[in-house]
């Protein structure tokens, strides 16, 4: 090879026997000029005799074996031959760990050392050499170790901890437990080391009770329900579980076990239950509002279910009322009361199940004397009676066998109840009576003064008269009696007021010239005993001149809304002055933030700004007025109270809510979140509802939720699918209930984490596939696929235990099957069973196999020659081969296909025809070939002979036979006589004619002869014949012809003779001597022969050529009479001539075409067909020759120098490869030939032989490109199904080959799935945002080749838009002065869109739109930049006009939006000029 240097024969060396070559060889490079080198290489060819190979009986062998076979244990015997050549066997790889020996000299391989499959692994491949002494000749085979598993491992618990679980009771049987506290199944896990059945595990629940409940799977070890649970009855399982494995002899228990918990959690499976079937209550007349009548008690055995109760009926008029927890039934109407059987019916609720009951009311009047004073307690009286109380008291209670009334010690309050009245009610076994009690309930003194109508500021003049009311206080005390009495204390200024101790009035003491402003200190206090209550409070007194103005008011409140705008008037101050002084007013103090103004002149209050009750709920002002000519001046308090009005929004506590949620979850169960809003309005306008919104797309996602409307906590309300929907986004709305309503709302995105309630399925429920028989251990066989919708799903693959299942590996994560044959089962299906779990569910796949020759399949030894017997119209006979290979058979003769029929498949020959050993084409042997073909185009031939058996078919023939005998009178009396002699064909045996003769009887006799063969069924021929008896002694009259010694002896002829040739002469003689007294004629044979006669001579001639092809001989039969003598006599003669064959027809084979399939693959020296010809001149020897079709040498005989790549045997005709075949090779051409047989004569017969040649599954496959990658790009929206690329291969095989199967390298990612054509398939859907690339390495395989690198496939995902914006504040609330200017950036709103900006998917636009009150105010005034979301102001802001705006600014990407909402406060500035309210 001129690029690697394999030298390598090109032809057969067979004449080069012992010969040595040498042999010059030359290396160049590519240089310039080029470098070289040469190289020697001497070559000795060995006689290579066909008998004296060294030859391993088998190509491979498998071998099983046992794990744990002990040092010495026998594997297998090696066997190779090489004819008495001593050998020496040796291990030469695979034996790395020393576990095996081999005996050198026998071949024997042993266990060295004890195997564990476990440790070791489960196959060897052993590389042995057998070498012959004193010889190079070295020969390798390899043995194959399948080690069989046995039960030697435990199983054993993956975790030692507690598995702690919980079910629902309602759960149904099969379903599965969960983990508590997280949201995937309760699985217990085990493993066994061993293989196969050893390896099956099943589980065992140690508690019966817990073994009736719940039962392990033995494929997931998930746990489920196998009966109805109740909680009620029983709320937790702990047990243990022991796993035993499926091995044989003996099933192994795991060491310890695992210990499980398990939790019934309560559904509202139970009605609730009275404590009584019904009640009955006994009302005594005249009764009171609220009187006690009965309690009913219902409970529910429901874990946190409150019962509800309820009156349906029997109160229509509303006389009793049924508290609904505590179950209190009490008198609500007692005026409607009459004596009345009063029947109610109770209802009582958990809200799912209702329970109903009844209770009787007897109404009936106290009668006189029933009173308990006249039940009378004698002393010693063995009555016992029991006293109750029957009217509702938190604060009485009665001793039920004395009958003492106390107090239950819980503090009463004389001002809410002066009095209680109690009813109670003695009872004994046969008396029934009632007392009324009626409780007086005296004051403590418990409440201090309380002063009312303040504040206390009043003004007076100066100068006013001693005595003058300053003002007046007054205080009220709660309690009663001398409790309740008040009087009022002056604490200072002694010497200017005093206070009435009991009016409250403070007059003046003295009378006071000079403006001044006392402060008082007042006190109340309480008349009570044993401690006295007082109040102490501050009033002013502000003394002015006669000329100061004064208001007529000290302190004056007024509400106003916080809805005014600004510069509205709220009130207006008046103070009167002596004479017409103009007064100025003036705010002293209290003005916060300078949020009133007050007219001077007319005292007019007004608001300069927006009022808010938030920030500010009242004001106390202080006003003045001044009379500016004296300098005099007033103050008053003016108290303003700010009343709120629905201005304020909800504001949410969080921005947005993310909360991610098991789809496993059950609806109302459990909290999602709390959403919490606060509304700084008071009133309605400060409570907040929660409520649901859809976003504008027009999606359902709230639709599974529900939102509790005071509280704010979301919960499910549909159990939500993970494989359906996995996000689901909407809008938590908080609106007040003011006027109008105001609202805000909050995102909520809710996630659904994956749960694991789907099976997995695999895509194909059956696999069919095929591999080559020779295919190597660990050769892929298939890649089964499972998908499973739970994302969170890890898939398991195994092979259900099986003798099939036992060649066979499967990788348990990648669902891969490879091949690890124990035994060679050419031709044969192995079936098997495939599970798949995600440790919960599974689900099973058929895998066939079909096991093919993957190379050309080479007929096992024919026998090189059978002999067969077959009867006339049966065959019995088979032609077979050795080995199992799938053949066919054939015969390329014309003759033999015409009478027989040999099975393609089987080779079972029968006959077409009846076969006739007797007839005019007689058949007594057929000699032929039959080839067997094996796949591939490989060939094995036998030669067939078959002897047709003889069948008693025909019945005796006699041979030409005189009809007359003459016989002397004096014939001894039993004669014996050869013309009586009877040849029966088939019978072997010769029969003599007799019979006894009576002297004085000499008239003619006529005989029949009978001629029957032995052997059933009987056949008989019979004959006629004359016995004539003659006085004696006779004479002897006979034929005597010319070349014959005998009677017995045979004329010979060749076929070539013309008609009229002599064939015999004969003459007449009586007692020796001639006689031309005679008469002659033929008396058999007249259609072959002509008789001429010329004087006493008789000569027989031919009347017609004779052809030895179609017969070998004729008879005839000449007949005469005497005509000189007394009697006359007969004779007769019978003939025999042989025809001699003679060279005139040139060979003929046995089919003008042979047509042959051929492998490429065919090795040199390999049989193809065994040419035959026929020469019909007789079993001349032939010679074959091969010459192309188109005429010209090159191709006949053993000629070595032949180009042609076949040769064929000169004397047998075997057709044998003598160069290597390659169907693009030029040595293949040309493939039509022309066969030749020449006789010894140097006639030839000729047959054409068609050769096609086979292709061979010999080349490796290679990717189309040399990087063995490609990339494709996929929307993110496409659609499941979609075929994302289609993969090729490079084959240089014929496209018969085994199809090519790809498979993915290692677990796909589960939106991809492989067809084993190569079209990469989507199967789920694509999300960028999630992923955006894949990359897959990708193999390929024919059974026999697999790439030897991967396939880099890189699938680019596309974006669509398919991702709505989210704005990062959703509110903004922003303070602006009226002074900016246009132009200021005023706030940035910020969105994101998980989308690319690729074409602008991204990519977002900003828009305002305007909302609220104040919307056509605020359009024009602010805009936005489209880009970047930044808000300007595009227009002078006015508070005077609008105080506050609201901005709506969007979002878009086009098909989606989101909004955030700017909420604008405009501040006042000093803007505008002062304007004269009058010119």
């Amino acid at each position: 090879d001129s690029e690697t240097g394999q030298l390598s024969t090109g032809k057969l060396l067979v004449d080069f026997a012992g010969h040595n070559l040498s042999l010059s060889l030359a290396v160049s490079d590519l240089g310039s000029p080029p470098k070289a080198s040469l190289c020697l290489v001497s070559i000795r060819i060995i006689n290579h005799e066909p008998n004296r190979p060294v030859v391993f009986g088998q190509h491979h062998y498998n071998v099983k074996i046992v794990e744990e076979a002990p040092p010495g244990s026998f594997v297998i015997k090696v066997d190779a031959k090489a004819n008495d050549m001593p050998l020496v066997y040796s291990i030469t790889s695979g034996n790395e760990l020393g576990l095996f020996d081999i005996a050198p000299s026998t071949g024997v391989l042993i266990v060295k050392n004890p195997v564990d499959r476990e440790t070791h692994g489960d196959f060897f491949r052993l590389g042995v050499q057998v070498q012959a002494v004193d010889t190079r000749l070295a020969v390798l085979t390899e043995v194959l170790v399948n080690v069989l598993d046995v039960n030697d491992n435990r199983p054993a618990f993956l975790s030692d901890r507690l598995s702690d679980g919980v079910v629902s009771e309602d759960a149904q049987r099969g379903q599965i437990v969960r983990e508590a506290g997280r949201p995937r199944p309760l699985t217990i896990k085990a493993a066994d080391a061993d293989f196969g059945v050893n390896q099956e595990l099943t589980y065992e629940i140690a508690d019966p009770a817990a073994d009736a409940a719940f039962s392990v799977d033995p494929v997931t070890g998930a746990i489920r329900v196998s009966q109805p649970l109740d909680r009620e009855t029983r709320d937790l399982y702990e047990f243990d579980v022991w796993v035993r494995d499926s091995g044989t002899p003996k099933r192994l228990r795991s060491a310890k076990p695992a210990r499980v918990r398990i939790r019934i959690l309560d559904v509202n499976d139970c009605p609730p239950q009275y404590s009584r079937a019904d009640y009955y209550t006994v009302l005594e007349l005249p009764s009171y509002d609220g009187a006690r009548l009965a309690r009913i008690r219902a409970y529910d055995r429901d874990l946190n279910n409150s019962v509800s109760l309820s009156i349906v009926s029997g109160n229509a008029d509303g006389l009793f009322q049924l508290h609904p927890v505590s179950g209190l039934l009490t008198l609500a109407r007692p005026e409607l009361l009459r004596e009345h059987y009063y029947f109610l019916v109770i209802s009582a609720t958990d809200s799912v199940h209702v329970s109903l009951t009844n209770i009787s009311i007897n109404a009936r009047e106290l009668g006189r004397g029933d009173h308990l004073g006249q039940i009378p307690a004698l002393p010693g009286s063995a009555e016992l009676y029991r006293f109750s109380l029957i009217s509702p008291s938190e604060y009485f209670s009665v001793n039920s066998i004395t009958g003492v009334l106390a107090t239950t010690g819980r503090p009463m309050d004389a001002e809410q109840a002066r009095r209680h009245v109690l009813l109670v009610r003695a009872t004994a076994e046969s008396k029934l009576g009632f007392a009324q009690v009626t409780v007086q309930v005296d004051d403590t003194n418990d409440n201090r003064p309380v002063f009312v109508n303040r504040p206390y500021n009043t003004i007076m003049f100066a100068g006013q008269p001693l005595g003058s009311v300053a003002l007046i206080a007054r205080a009220i005390d709660a309690d009663s009696g001398a409790n309740g009495l008040v009087r009022y204390e002056l604490r200072n200024h002694h010497s200017e007021f005093w206070i009435n101790a009991t009016g409250g009035q403070v007059y003046t003491r003295k009378i006071i010239e000079q403006p001044a402003v006392f402060t008082l200190e007042l006190r109340a206090i309480d008349a009570g005993s044993p401690i006295q209550q007082f109040s102490t409070v501050a009033a002013t007194v502000q003394v002015v001149a006669n000329n100061t103005p004064v208001f007529p008011n000290g302190s004056v409140t007024v509400s106003v809304s916080e809805s005014l705008r600004p510069n509205s008037e709220i009130f207006t101050v008046q103070a009167e002055a002596p004479g017409s002084a103009t007064l100025i007013y003036t705010i002293e103090s209290g003005n916060v933030g300078e949020m009133f103004s007050l007219d001077f002149q007319t005292g007019v209050v007004k608001t300069t700004d927006k009022l808010d009750y938030e920030t500010i709920p009242h004001y106390q002002l202080t006003v003045r007025v001044t009379e500016p000519s004296l300098k005099t001046f007033t103050d008053m308090q003016l108290v303003i109270n700010v009343t709120d009005v629905n201005d304020e929004r909800p504001e949410f506590t969080a921005s947005s809510f993310d909360v991610t949620v098991s789809e496993h979850e059950d609806p109302q169960r459990k909290v999602l979140l709390t959403a919490s809003a606060t509304d700084r309005d008071s009133g309605a306008g400060g409570e907040v509802t929660y409520s649901i919104e859809e976003l504008a797309d027009g999606s359902s996602d709230g639709a599974s939720f529900s939102v509790d409307p005071t509280s704010g906590q979301l919960r499910l309300s549909l159990r939500l699918d993970y494989e359906t929907k996995r996000q689901h986004q909407f809008w938590i709305v908080a609106a007040d209930r003011g006027s109008p309503s105001q609202s805000a709302r909050v995102p909520v995105t809710i996630r659904v984490a994956d749960y694991n309630d789907c099976s997995p399925k695999f895509r194909l429920q059956t696999y069919n596939v095929s591999i080559a028989e020779q295919s190597r251990p660990g050769t892929f066989v298939a890649k089964v696929t499972a998908v499973d919708p739970d994302e969170s799903s890890e898939l398991t693959y195994s092979l259900e235990s099986s003798f099939d299942a036992y060649q066979f590996r499967i990788d348990p994560e990648y669902g891969t099957i490879r091949y690890q044959p124990i035994q060679t089962s050419l031709g044969r299906t192995f079936r098997l069973a495939v599970l798949v779990t995600d440790s919960v569910h599974s689900d099973r796949a058929i895998v066939l196999v079909n096991l093919l020759p993957g190379r050309p399949v080479r007929p096992g030894a024919l026998s090189r020659y059978s002999t067969l017997k077959c009867w006339r119209t049966a065959c019995p006979a088979q032609v077979r081969t050795i080995g199992g290979a799938e053949l066919v058979y054939q015969s390329f003769s014309d003759k033999i296909n015409r009478l027989l029929d040999i099975d393609r498949r089987t080779g079972r020959i029968s006959t077409r025809v009846s076969l006739d050993r007797e007839g005019p084409d007689p058949i007594r042997t057929l000699d032929f070939a039959v080839l067997a073909s094996g796949s591939g185009g490989l060939h094995a031939t036998c030669s067939v002979v078959i002897s047709v058996l003889n069948e008693n078919d025909n019945p005796p023939v006699f041979d030409p036979q005189p009809t007359e005998i003459v016989l002397a009178e004096d014939a001894p009396a039993t004669v014996n006589t050869t013309s009586g002699l009877v040849t029966l064909k088939r019978s072997f045996a010769s029969y003599t004619a007799s019979m006894a003769v009576d002297r004085a009887d000499l008239r003619l006799h006529q005989l029949t002869v009978s001629a029957r063969d032995w052997e059933p069924p009987y056949h008989q021929t019979r004959l006629d014949l004359a016995v004539r008896f003659a006085p004696g002694p006779l004479p002897e009259f006979r034929l005597v012809c010319s070349g014959m010694a005998s009677a017995s002896d045979d004329l010979r002829l060749s076929e070539n003779s013309p008609a009229g040739t002599r064939l015999v002469s004969c003459r007449a003689q009586i007692n020796g001597s001639f006689t031309s007294a005679y008469q002659a004629s033929l008396a058999f044979g007249e259609s072959d022969v002509r008789l001429l006669i010329a004087g006493d001579n008789l000569t027989v001639v031919s009347s017609r050529p004779y052809d030895r092809e179609r017969e070998s001989a004729i008879r005839f039969a000449l007949s005469a009479r005497s005509a000189g003598t007394r009697p006359t006599l007969p004779t007769f003669r019978a003939f025999r001539l042989d025809i001699l064959n003679q060279p005139d027809m040139p060979p003929a084979f046995e089919t003008a075409e042979y047509n042959l399939e051929v492998s490429e693959a065919a090795p040199v020296g390999s049989t193809l067909l065994q040419a035959r010809a026929v020469d019909p001149d007789g079993d001349f020897p032939l010679t074959y020759q091969l010459l192309p079709a188109s005429g010209g040498g090159g191709g006949g005989g053993n000629d070595s120098g032949s180009a042609s790549p076949l040769r064929i045997g000169q004397q047998s005709g075997l057709v044998t490869v003598a160069a290597p075949l390659d169907r693009d090779s030029p040595l293949a051409t040309p493939r039509a030939y022309r066969l030749l047989a020449t006789d010894s004569s140097g006639m030839t017969g000729e047959a054409r032989l068609v050769i096609s040649l086979v292709d061979v599954n010999d080349e490796p496959l290679t990717w189309p490109t040399e990087d063995a990658s490609d990339s494709t790009m996929l929307s993110e929206d496409a659609p499941v199904d979609t075929e994302v690329a289609r993969l090729s291969i490079r084959d240089r095989d014929d496209t018969d080959r085994p199809p090519v199967r790809f498979y993915f390298a290692s677990r796909p990612p589960a939106e991809f799935d492989l067809t084993e054509d190569g079209r990469l398939m989507l199967s789920g859907q694509l999300d960028r945002e999630r992923q955006d690339a894949y990359e897959f390495d990708i193999l390929a395989t024919d059974g026999v080749f697999t790439t030897e690198r991967a396939w880099r496939q890189r699938v680019l995902v596309r974006d669509v838009n398919d991702n709505a914006p989210v704005c990062r504040q959703p509110l903004q609330k922003l303070k602006l002065s009226e002074g900016l200017a246009v132009g200021y950036a005023v706030a940035t709103v910020v969105a994101t869109d998980a989308d690319t900006q690729e074409k602008g998917l991204g990519l977002l636009e900003y828009f305002i739109v305007y909302s609220g009150n104040n919307s056509a105010e605020a359009a024009g005034l602010f805009s936005v930049d489209r880009h970047s979301g930044l808000v300007i102001l595009a227009a002078k802001l006015d508070r005077e006009t609008a105080d506050w705006h609201s901005v709506t600014v969007l979002a878009s990407d086009g098909k989606f939006n989101c909004s955030s909402t700017l909420e604008i406060q405009v501040l006042d500035e000093n803007d505008c000029e002062p304007e004269f309210t009058a010119r």
